[in-house]
């Protein structure tokens, strides 16, 4: 038998039929999107739940079945149709945010840089307290 939704180059013998009952309604979505009259003609005549002896090859179900593919026919053909995931995109040119810059001088120490003048390292915070430490022998450690 043919494979019954040739849309390929492939001229492979081996051609292969629905696994299952979904297997089955995902082609049978695809025919009804893209009005494929010999799928369609076939799921007249058949009791629901019953799968058809169809064949194709399995590059062309892959074409025939690509969501991506369905979905551009479903928008071509009616551009109210376009599915919740479709949302607009924003905007890279929409309103400035409403968050504060805010100045480049530290609010504890005024400083406008971390760095010492002149000098490639930070400043040592000479302001913060220094502690004493005392060891268990006594004597006294001093820390930062």
């Amino acid at each position: 038998m043919d494979c019954a939704i040739h849309c390929s180059d492939e001229e492979a013998d081996a051609t292969l039929v629905p696994q299952n009952i979904d297997s089955w309604k995902t082609l049978l979505r695809a025919a009804e999107i893209r009005k494929h009259a010999p799928i369609l003609n076939m799921a007249k005549d058949l009791p629901e739940g019953e799968i058809p002896p169809v064949q194709y090859h399995r590059k062309c179900r892959s074409i025939f079945t690509m969501k991506k593919l369905l979905d551009s026919i479903i928008v071509r053909e009616d551009p109210r149709g376009k599915t919740a995931k479709d949302t607009p995109r924003r905007s890279s040119r929409e309103a400035p945010s409403t968050s504060k810059v805010y100045d480049e001088q530290c609010i504890f120490c005024e400083k406008a840089s971390k760095y010492l003048r002149g000098q490639n390292t930070r400043d040592t915070s000479s302001n913060a307290p220094s502690y004493v430490l005392m060891t268990e022998s006594g004597q006294q450690q001093s820390g930062n």
